[in-house]
């Protein structure tokens, strides 16, 4: 139903402003029904009910994702991966936040990554320019990234007030 309202959304415009993204944003977010100041388990497990499998995370070679990506989430029959590459916790964690949202907003996962992480592809279409042939049938559009990446952000919010990441008593007293 969500996904519905996202695509309606952006097909009414030609093009979509960061008001409406933001407020796809919030909407999504409401229908997790997460606690009021969930930990990233929190989010997880409410992102996994409404996926209906159970998710892996894994850090990947950053060579195995292709060029300038960071992140990809993966659906398979039984369960889904999310695969990010390394970097500091906050950069991984917005990266998974982003792959996650997809998932919340019901967008389609990267069904080929097995061929492109073999490096399949790699040389289609090199010479004379036919590689837009041969792109990725499923290419997200900007405006899809968009709204994942407002929505990590919407996500990234609630976890840094959930105070889920501040240290512990122990944690404060030995300066950790």
């Amino acid at each position: 139903m969500l996904q519905l309202r996202v695509r309606k959304r952006l097909s009414e415009t030609n093009g979509v402003g960061q008001l409406e993204r933001s407020e796809v944003a919030r909407a999504a977010f409401a229908t997790l029904e997460l606690p009021a100041k969930p930990s990233l388990l929190d989010l997880i497990t409410a992102v996994e009910r409404r996926y209906g499998k159970p998710l892996t995370l894994r850090q990947v070679p950053a060579s195995s994702l292709g060029k300038g990506v960071t992140g990809q989430w993966q659906d398979t029959p039984t369960h889904g991966v999310i695969d990010y590459t390394a970097g500091s916790r906050v950069w991984q964690l917005h990266v998974i936040l982003h792959e996650l949202s997809h998932i919340i907003l019901d967008h389609k996962s990267h069904t080929s990554a097995g061929f492109v992480e073999a490096g399949f592809f790699q040389s289609v279409g090199q010479r004379k320019g036919v590689s837009w042939m041969f792109r990725h049938a499923g290419k997200p559009s900007d405006h899809v990234e968009c709204v994942a990446e407002d929505l990590a952000y919407v996500l990234a919010d609630a976890l840094r007030d959930s105070g889920a990441d501040q240290a512990g008593p122990a944690e404060r007293i030995f300066g950790l």
